[in-house]
């Protein structure tokens, strides 16, 4: 689950990780290193 703490404390393991908020967003930490705030959005048309 991605909280406020959870953020700081995220660090670059063997592969590439995705931290989840539950409503789309997510904080993607690749094993390079770094950090990348994303979202997951649906259009329906």
């Amino acid at each position: 689950m991605l909280t406020e703490l959870a953020i700081p404390k995220a660090k670059a393991i063997e592969k590439t990780q995705k931290l989840f908020d539950g409503d789309g967003l997510y904080l993607e930490v690749p094993k390079k290193g770094g950090l990348t705030m994303a979202a997951q959005v649906s259009l329906r048309g």
